[in-house]
């Protein structure tokens, strides 16, 4: 087929993932973690709420609970998934319900990488080589593989935001302005990620400001005709009134700046020191939660990357391609690290800025601009170029070393959560 062989890279490259996607899957399979019911511990991985969204969201009985006001248009997808899956198979076991459900993330999944690499090939230009790392960076995260194979809306998140990235540098309103829709119908507060997208590359603040408003009066619009707009309208202010007392947290400032470090550098990539329990404190049932910890290696492997993104800034400071991901992850780290809104479990959060820290790995290797007029002047250019071009190639070699340890280092994670799993 034409368009395979147009796209023969990326095309092997997300074969490659779903092969090890999949084998992953039938390998977690085994274990009967997707066996569940409504009395299955909820907070058993990393507070995430698997089972919830499993037996309450992807449901054929609409959820009526205050989780619609920061959730609205994913409980509408949820019902409407269980309605179908309903109506193509009839009653099926939980085990089965869950696995459907995995396989649809893992289709999400792609697609966030075949906007992620159309975003590198298109705008920042990257070659295959330097592609294929960053793709693999982010593909065999943790966070990617965590939210992949668990039932929850972080995994649709991150492919909405990409995808959102990569519409507006398009210039493309009409899904612009539907992908914001969708973005904040996931999760609420994931519309202040768009909107700084929206501000920040579309041009003229009339142009901004109607842009902006399309899409909260299509969002709003669109919540009132569901079921979900009642409890929507009538619990907005209340839910968002009380969240920040209910998820914020108050360490010292070392303890935030350590946690804020290894919530956004480090566990975002890398699986660090593990506590058998939930970051909530006791409750029945077994869980396991990220602690802000590691081993040498994983710490400096940590430092590498956030010096990859300081260089990288310093570097292209001026360059319009670094803004938007370097304001996505500046907000990120001022949401949940200094104002400390779900600190203690902002491994949640990572994949809404894992995508905008590839990007500013990627704006290192961004072309240089025109050749200047004059002999003096492209002798000098092309001294700079000389530089430039050791300097690329030493970042990647940063990268392909970054790259492997993220493999090898997340082995003895993952072998423990593995053996934490068969306890279960």
């Amino acid at each position: 087929m034409p368009i395979l062989k147009e796209n023969r890279f990326i095309t092997i490259f997300i074969a490659i993932c779903m092969i090890f996607y999949l084998g992953l899957l039938c390998l977690l399979n085994s274990t009967g973690i997707y066996n569940i019911d409504k009395s299955t511990n909820n907070d058993r991985f990393f507070s995430l709420d698997d089972v919830y969204y499993t037996t309450s969201i992807y449901s054929v009985d609409m959820e009526n609970s205050l989780r619609i006001v920061k959730h609205p248009l994913f409980m509408v997808f949820g019902n409407a998934f269980a309605k179908l899956e309903r109506a193509l198979l009839g009653n099926i076991s939980m085990n089965s319900h869950y696995i459907l459900i995995i396989l649809m993330q893992i289709m999400v999944q792609m697609l966030a990488l075949v906007y992620l690499y159309k975003l590198l090939s298109e705008f920042y230009r990257a070659d295959k080589k330097l592609i294929f790392i960053l793709l693999a960076v982010y593909a065999f995260s943790v966070s990617a593989l965590i939210y992949t194979f668990f039932s929850e809306s972080y995994i649709f998140s991150g492919a909405a935001l990409v995808m959102s990235y990569y519409f507006i540098l398009k210039k493309n309103v009409p899904v612009s302005i539907l992908l914001g829709v969708i973005v904040t119908g996931i999760t609420i507060t994931n519309f202040v990620i768009w909107a700084i997208m929206i501000l920040l590359l579309t041009e003229g603040i009339r142009r901004k400001v109607i842009v902006v408003f399309a899409a909260v009066a299509a969002f709003t619009s669109l919540v009132y005709i569901f079921p979900v707009g009642r409890m929507f309208f009538s619990k907005f202010f209340f839910v968002f009134g009380n969240s920040p007392r209910n998820y914020s947290d108050a360490y010292g400032l070392f303890a935030m700046v350590k946690r804020t470090i290894y919530s956004i550098f480090g566990t975002t990539i890398f699986y660090v020191d593990t506590v058998n329990q939930s970051p909530f404190g006791e409750f029945p049932g077994k869980a396991v939660s990220f602690i802000p910890g590691s081993n040498i290696l994983i710490m400096a492997m940590m430092l590498l990357w956030i010096g990859l993104l300081v260089y990288s800034t310093v570097k292209n400071y001026r360059n319009r391609l670094l803004f938007v991901p370097l304001a996505i992850l500046i907000f990120n780290i001022l949401f949940h690290g200094v104002i400390q809104y779900g600190l203690k479990e902002a491994f949640l959060y990572s994949l809404h800025h894992l995508f905008a820290q590839v990007l500013i790995v990627a704006a290192t290797f961004l072309p240089m601009g025109k050749e200047p007029e004059g002999t003096e002047l492209k002798r000098i250019a092309l001294a700079g170029k000389i530089q430039s071009n050791k300097a690329r190639q030493a970042v990647f070699v940063i990268l392909v070393v970054f790259f492997a340890g993220e493999i090898l280092l997340n082995l003895q994670g993952y072998r423990d959560f593995y053996n934490y799993i068969l306890t279960l």
